[in-house]
């Protein structure tokens, strides 16, 4: 502990404070509205084949199936000429033309323009930097696995009081857990993020590579997202394991409401504090270094 000590608590402050996870999933959030908003539930096969649904059980000896509907655009009525996704988006007219897949499974590519640290920008700028990501549709929704790279992104990281200018540069792969609707919450999900570039904050620099887990809060009238829970995966240095050859990892979490922290491993869980330098065993023993 006293050689990976420093970098927890390092890892710990840029991490929470960069908000590198936000950032990313805010991306991935997008990408799932515009999903969203492309695609159409319809009845496949039995008597209400080709009807509108929510849910198999709308379609008796049937199915209910999202079909992604590209490049429709309304013919007649108010909205004449915008796009569309089925007749709902074009009060007194009809939604035509563009391109239906069925219950689509591939890949997506989302590009994001980053938002950059200067205030009066009202255009988006590349030289803000770009996220790439790569997604894979399931019948749909969004694969649990996301994975891409991050072109020296720069934007606000964005407290109660202050913002400061924050940045990532390097690759980024996300689970999910589970594959997920266009509607879910992302926010309510507990994602594991596996970063290997340099995350800035304030000016300074920190090289990571290094996967860990949020559980995030939402906040869902001002829009703010908190950070609940923090996982990180610890590898100790090759020079200090036991057995020559042998990489040993532990997780060590932080309980941001109740403040506990600790170690989580093969052997269980100790209780921690990085600001004392101890932990304790279940027994009671107390480790110092």
């Amino acid at each position: 502990m006293a050689a990976v000590a420093d970098k927890i608590e390092e890892l710990l402050d840029d991490v929470e404070d960069s908000e590198v996870f936000d950032e990313i999933l805010a991306v991935i959030a997008d990408a799932q509205e515009d999903l969203d908003a492309a695609t159409v539930k319809a009845c496949n096969g039995g008597a209400m084949d080709g009807s509108a649904c929510d849910a198999d059980e709308d379609c008796p000896d049937g199915t209910c199936v999202s079909n992604l509907v590209l490049n429709g655009t309304c013919n007649g009525g108010a909205n004449e000429g915008s796009g569309c996704a089925d007749d709902a988006d074009c009060p007194d007219g009809t939604c035509g033309g563009g391109v239906v897949f069925p219950s689509p499974n591939g890949a997506l590519q989302a590009v994001f323009i980053c938002e950059g640290w200067d205030e009066s920008q009202t255009e988006l700028d590349p030289a803000n930097g770009v996220i790439n990501l790569w997604l894979t549709l399931e019948a749909g929704g969004i694969g649990p696995v996301v994975w891409g790279e991050v072109d020296a992104c720069m934007y606000p990281a964005v407290t109660e009081t202050d913002r400061f200018e924050a940045s990532y540069d390097g690759d980024i792969a996300v689970h999910l857990g589970s594959p997920v609707s266009t509607t879910q919450n992302l926010y309510e999900l507990p994602i594991t993020f596996f970063v290997a570039g340099i995350i800035g904050f304030e000016g300074a620099a920190l090289e990571v590579d290094v996967s860990f887990r949020v559980a995030l809060s939402f906040d869902e009238m001002s829009g703010d997202v908190g950070l609940d829970r923090l996982e990180i995966l610890v590898e100790v240095p090759d020079n200090l394991v036991q057995v020559p050859g042998n990489t040993e990892y532990f997780v060590y979490f932080f309980e941001v409401a109740t403040l506990a922290q600790g170690i989580r491993d093969a052997t269980g869980t100790f209780g921690c504090s990085l600001e004392n330098r101890n932990c304790s065993t279940e027994s009671g023993t107390l480790f110092s270094w």
